[in-house]
């Protein structure tokens, strides 16, 4: 629950006010279910799907899980904008959590406040700006092209095909040096569901007065866009991720991610489908400073003693500004996982640089300090903004359909308290995510276990 929470405020905090202002409500139904590709294209009917309902103005997000071959109803999220509330639905325990926007609201200012004292209470680190100097890196050139044509209808639906190929080229000095090349395909038509969406309170930025850190390397970016974007309601995408040499080859790359609609209705839709079900155990969310308590969010408790034998070591991280999992709470997995294998234990450090993180780690007692610069999480739907897989689809991102496809860039350091470096790389992920969160976290901890095995 406090992970969920947490990549919900997170994600919602991301998205603009503009994307959330008020639109004119019909009279509209709309059921729809997606299923994930595999590599070839194919729906894949070992995944689970997801359920969509949308009925005027209530959205209702279902999920599911594969239960010996068959698909299994576990959770469903309700925004239901006639009476100004959110419902988390777990059906395997029989259990109902009811927020009302009004909490959400006072939700958001106090997760703004308390990122502010988070802020400050870093060592070191100036408002709005990690302790470390960014360095210039250099030059990206990208070049988006847009291609669209009529398709065979679907559903009863006319539907046009629309191709976006992104080609990325970057200098030897850029802070993601190489070339690469990224096609999505999109099968879309008219439907227009009006989506429910909460209030979201612009001046919990400014009563919270946090800034994010500077990046550590910022490379010239150059743009160019050839060809004219057309969106629409989703009925099918791809992803297909392409080397350059398979580019030279002609050959369209695998498809990395994507979904499909496989089953649309826009018959009448009952209302008790947005309601609580009758008999359902009422819950409650734990509050934020319950959760900061315990330890999910908040500055670095107290090291406990280390004992004799064994190799400490102090975990230190910069997350750039919108990604889909709370610092403190990534830097906690990692923590976790080190402290589980014989011989090591592990504490959280405040830091944003690796100099800094060396310097609070010798108050530690720490051996080693592992410093990730993550340059790039992301969570996408569709291609556009950031949102936590929890609450997504009732914002109005997932209206389109699909799973969220998460991508991690980044890279660790792990070094001796005198600055001698031990070993370090890089790591990239692109994945379909469902619980972007986690599997940010399980990026990082693979990382770790890389950096244990070099010091090995």
């Amino acid at each position: 629950m406090r992970r969920t929470l947490a990549s919900v405020l997170v994600a919602v905090a991301a998205v603009s006010a503009a994307a959330l202002a008020a639109s004119s409500l019909q009279r509209f139904n709309l059921h729809y279910e997606t299923r994930p590709l595999d590599e070839s294209g194919a729906v894949d009917q070992g995944e689970a799907p997801t359920g969509y309902w949308y009925k005027d103005h209530r959205s209702r997000i279902d999920s599911y899980s594969m239960e010996g071959g068959r698909p299994e109803l576990q959770s469903s999220f309700v925004m239901d904008c006639d009476s100004s509330r959110m419902l988390m639905i777990d059906w395997r325990n029989e259990t109902v959590t009811e927020t009302t926007f009004e909490e959400f609201q006072a939700m958001q200012r106090q997760a703004m406040e308390m990122a502010a004292r988070y802020g400050a209470a870093l060592p070191g680190a100036p408002a709005g700006a990690a302790a470390g100097e960014s360095r210039p890196g250099g030059t990206v050139e990208v070049t988006t092209a847009w291609s669209d044509t009529l398709d065979d209808p679907r559903f009863g639906l006319t539907v046009r095909r629309v191709g976006m190929v992104e080609t990325r080229t970057a200098s030897a000095d850029a802070c993601t040096p190489g070339d690469s090349r990224s096609e999505v395909r999109r099968w879309i038509t008219e439907l227009n569901p009006p989506i429910c969406v909460p209030p979201f309170d612009v001046t919990a930025f400014e009563a919270g007065g946090f800034a994010p850190p500077a990046p550590s390397c910022e490379d010239r970016v150059v743009e160019r866009t050839t060809g004219r974007p057309r969106h629409g309601f989703v009925l099918r995408e791809e992803h297909r991720r392409i080397s350059l040499a398979e580019d030279k080859r002609g050959d369209s790359g695998h498809i990395t991610s994507g979904y499909e609609v496989t089953t649309l209705s826009l018959d009448s839709l009952a209302d008790s489908l947005f309601a609580a079900p009758r008999g359902f155990e009422r819950q409650s969310l734990p509050s934020l400073g319950d959760m900061a308590g315990a330890g999910a969010i908040g500055a670095p408790g107290e090291a406990p003693p280390k004992a004799a034998g064994i190799v400490r070591v102090a975990v230190a991280l910069r997350l750039p500004a919108g990604a889909p999992v709370v610092p403190a709470q990534a830097a906690e997995d990692v923590v976790a996982w080190i402290s589980g294998q014989p011989g090591y234990d592990a504490v959280r450090l405040a830091a944003l640089d690796a100099d800094a993180a060396r310097a609070e780690a010798a108050g530690v007692d720490a051996d080693y300090v592992l410093f990730y610069d993550v340059g790039k999480a992301e969570a996408k739907v569709s291609g556009r903004g950031l949102l936590g897989g929890a609450i997504g689809g009732a914002l109005g991102e997932r209206a389109a359909g699909g799973a969220l496809h998460l991508e991690v860039r980044g890279r660790w350091e792990l070094s001796r308290l005198d600055g001698g470096r031990v070993a370090r790389d890089e790591f990239e992920e692109e994945e379909r995510a469902e619980d972007p969160a986690a599997q940010t976290s399980a990026v990082l901890v693979a990382a770790a276990r890389a950096a244990l095995e070099a010091l090995r």
